[in-house]
């Protein structure tokens, strides 16, 4: 319980708080590497495409009587270990919002521009201040790479809608790619470019439909796939004829069982489970089982030779709080 100090000028406490450290898992070995160490909580890490860099969100603990900190965006190279800040105003809701490009140089994410709106920067790994990709009205959220690295695909929420739209990577004029009611997001490029593939959620039911568009004209957009439950792409391979899809199980909510991946043919010939995870706890929950058919995208999963997973506990930190003087009488009346 709270102490006053003896000049009643002081309260000294004990706060619980949970600290998260990010580990790099070997799939060869089996075997973990801490990555990090301090007081925070970390989220959201990946690995670079070329395995070169981890990425993390860092939100400092909050400190008793100031004003809740924003979180960090956080790289760490796996040559020389080094760490380095590369953006400092990530809202909380934002904090799994960025990738890197296929390259490994950049990264795109989404912040706050300090006037209500949420934009796109990009930033180099090398280091140099983030730059402005987009300027909107609204929240831009959720953006990915082109493997070119000439164009980032984002989610818009503005005026009630979520719809997908993309830019030049340097900034330039956005264009819409989405033209569904319901909310759409997370666009995500082919290999080549010219297509691009997002899922959109029925607001009333909750179903989800996944929609793959030619990015030249993007209005006439195909459906390759539907679920009662959440789905959303993740990723492109066999040179654009196939699209990998996680799916939440719709006993997800009951039973809390993880999410499984699919394979599903553009050309619509077919659709099959290819992998489940090991477990719902880090770093199981990101080992996948594969199926006898999803044996051949297990590079897919692990392009690095690995992943990067946030695992924490919980602490207890001593804190000193001091008194304003007009406070102090009332509040140690009140507690004795």
């Amino acid at each position: 319980s709270p102490s006053w100090s003896p000049n009643d000028e002081e309260i000294i406490f004990l706060r619980k708080n949970s600290f998260t450290q990010v580990f790099f898992y070997y799939i060869e070995t089996g075997e973990s590497r801490p990555l990090t160490e301090g007081d925070s909580r970390r989220s959201a890490p990946r690995l670079s495409d070329d395995g070169k860099w981890i990425a993390y969100v860092e939100r400092p603990l909050d400190s008793p009587g100031s004003a809740a900190p924003k979180s960090r965006l956080v790289a760490i190279s796996m040559e020389t270990g080094d760490q380095r800040v590369l953006a400092d105003n990530i809202e909380a809701s934002n904090e799994g919002a960025y990738s890197f490009s296929e390259d490994g140089s950049q990264i795109a994410f989404a912040a706050n521009d300090g006037k209500g709106n949420t934009d796109v920067y990009r930033v180099a790994l090398e280091g140099g201040d983030p730059i402005p990709v987009t300027v909107n009205v609204g929240t831009a959220l959720m953006p990915t790479w082109s493997h070119d690295g000439s164009m980032i695909a984002y989610t818009l929420v503005a005026e009630g809608v979520t719809q997908v739209w993309t830019v030049p990577s340097t900034g330039g004029n956005p264009k819409r790619m989405s033209y569904n009611s319901g909310i759409n997001q997370y666009g995500l490029y082919s290999d080549d470019g010219t297509q691009l593939s997002y899922f959109s959620m029925d607001e009333k039911d909750g179903s989800c439909v996944v929609w793959v568009v030619d990015v030249e004209d993007p209005t006439q957009g195909r459906k390759v796939f539907r679920a009662e439950q959440v789905c959303v792409p993740i990723g492109w391979c066999n040179d654009d004829e196939t699209l990998l899809v996680y799916r939440l199980p719709e006993e997800a909510a009951t039973k809390k069982k993880g999410g499984y991946m699919m394979a599903v043919q553009l050309d619509g010939s077919e659709s099959y489970d290819i992998a489940y995870p090991k477990g719902l706890e880090s770093p199981e929950a990101y080992l996948m089982e594969f199926t006898e058919k999803g044996e051949k995208y297990r590079e897919e999963f692990y392009p690095g030779g690995g992943f990067a997973y946030a695992k924490g506990d919980d602490g207890n930190n001593i804190y000193r709080l001091e008194i304003l003087p007009f406070l102090q009488e009332e509040l140690a009346r009140a507690s004795r």
